[in-house]
């Protein structure tokens, strides 16, 4: 899916000019097998969209465990990313969840992103976290945030208030300085 419920400001989506479009099963099934046969191992469902917006989000997983993929996982602001939802791609099989993160603070989520899910974010990630311990899953939950010139100071905050929810999170400078992983250790 190429939509996007977010409108972050250092993402090309939103100028898109494209017309919004998902992807059809049977479109997604022949790229997935036809991958497969050519020796793909791990499969990232996510582009320039959330892939939340689609809903046949846990077929597109279930088909690739069907088919053999090692490593299935996905990228998301997590905004439309509810429990039910959540709960149906981890029972799925996701072996990964990446949760774009720009702010640590409700205004500048909502001055980066052009939302105000800050929130839902919050408790998105928090129950992935939850349900993942309660049932045991293997699941990575990770974290990514570009810092830019509005988000700079709260780069601490950012990972102050996740670093207990998640195995790592991943800040990547928009300053042309590197970015820097930290793993919470515990998980």
């Amino acid at each position: 899916c190429n939509g996007c419920n977010h409108t972050c400001i250092f993402c090309m989506n939103r100028s898109m000019t494209r017309k919004i479009n998902k992807i059809k099963k049977e479109t997604y099934l022949k790229i997935i097998s036809e991958a497969k046969k050519l020796g793909v191992e791990e499969l990232g469902l996510y582009t320039t969209g959330d892939p939340f917006m689609h809903k046949d989000l846990v077929y597109f997983i279930k088909k690739a465990r069907t088919l053999g993929f090692k490593y299935v996982y996905l990228s998301t602001n997590g905004g439309l990313a509810t429990p039910q939802r959540l709960k149906e791609v981890l029972d799925a099989g996701l072996d990964s969840i990446k949760f774009s993160v720009n702010a640590g603070s409700r205004d500048t989520y909502h001055l980066i992103h052009g939302s105000d899910d800050w929130q839902k974010i919050l408790n998105h990630i928090s129950f992935v976290s939850e349900y993942r311990t309660k049932n045991n899953l293997p699941t990575k939950i990770y974290i990514s945030s570009i810092i830019t010139k509005f988000t700079k100071h709260e780069r601490s905050d950012i990972f102050n208030i996740f670093s207990d929810f998640v195995d790592e999170i991943y800040f990547v400078n928009c300053d042309a300085q590197q970015g820097h992983m930290f793993a919470n250790e515990d998980k």
